[in-house]
Order: C-alpha cells, then structure tokens, then sequence
C-alpha cells in the first residue's frame, strides 16, 4: 500500500515557496541561501515544521519587488529540501538547501503569511545518443578551458567536471558556477 503522504508523480503538490531575488537553484545542487524577508522566514519555518523539509524556490522575473505575485516569478523553479539552518540574529536566517526536481509554478496562494505554490513536477528530458555525448565532450572541453583561464591552478574542479557522466548535471553544475 502507498505511503499517503507522498504524493503521486503526477499529483499536485502543495508547499511554502522561496522567491529568490538574484539567483536560481538547480537540481542536484547545494546552495546557500541569506533569508531575511518576513514573508520568506514564515515560508522557511512553515518547511522546518514539517518532517520532509521541503521549500519551493523559484526566481524573481524583478529583484526589487518584495512581495511578487505569480507574474513576477519564473514559472519553472525547484523543489528543494533544507538540510541546515541557522540564525546569526533575530531578523536573518542562513540555509543550505539541496535542489532536488524542477517543477511548473501552477498557482501561488499569498492567503497565508507567507507564499505557497501548487506545483507539478517537470521531468527531466531522457535524451540519449552519439550527439549528446559528442556535445559533452565539447562542453567539458570548454568549460575546463574556461576554468584553467580563470584559475590556472585548479585542475581538481577540471576532474570533477570530466567524471561526471549524466549531462544534464553536467549543466546544472556548469551553470552554477
């Protein structure tokens, strides 16, 4: 018998949402994250709250605005579970969230403190083929390329990309950085 509370593939899911103002999170990724909106420290604590850990985060379209509306985010963002936190002061919170899948903002409900999204998970592409590999193999060359001009002495961050055999990682972490 199913687990009940662990939703379906398909099935929408509802959670506290993050808007991030200059950043994206990927999936697969760690990221550190300075919390300090209001709105946004209830959506971290309503996440604390529950066993799972999991937070919404998706990008502001516009940094300056402090209360977007569904409009103002991009429409696919990241669920993401939040594997520390703490507190230098009373109105900050620090995070390290772990990206875990892409998903489609369906509604946002601002009926709360706090923002929450109804999402559907957005499957990654299966794409396989003499092509991708031949693309990766480009990028890795490229991208250690870049890095070497960058920090000449890092050959560490040119093995870790070219042991990475799932290309769409490969592109998250490329992204990231």
């Amino acid at each position: 018998m199913p687990d009940q509370n662990v939703p379906e593939k398909n099935e929408l899911q509802t959670l506290p949402l993050l808007p991030l103002k200059n950043t994206v999170l990927f999936p697969y990724l760690l990221m550190p994250l300075s919390v300090g909106r209001a709105s946004s420290l209830a959506a971290v604590e309503a996440a604390l709250a529950t066993e799972a850990k999991e937070i919404l985060v998706f990008s502001q379209r516009d940094p300056s605005v402090e209360n977007p509306t569904q409009d103002e985010l991009y429409s696919i963002g990241t669920k993401a579970m939040i594997r520390k936190m703490s507190r230098p002061n009373d109105t900050t919170v620090e995070l390290l969230v772990l990206g875990m899948e892409r998903v489609t903002l369906v509604k946002l409900d601002n009926s709360e403190p706090f923002l929450r999204g109804k999402i559907s998970p957005l499957p990654l592409p299966q794409d396989q083929g003499a092509e991708l590999e031949a693309l990766q193999g480009a990028l890795i060359e490229l991208a250690t390329e870049a890095i070497q001009l960058a920090q000449p002495n890092s050959p560490e961050i040119a093995r870790l990309l070219a042991a990475n055999e799932d290309p769409l990682r490969l592109a998250f972490v490329l992204a990231s950085m």
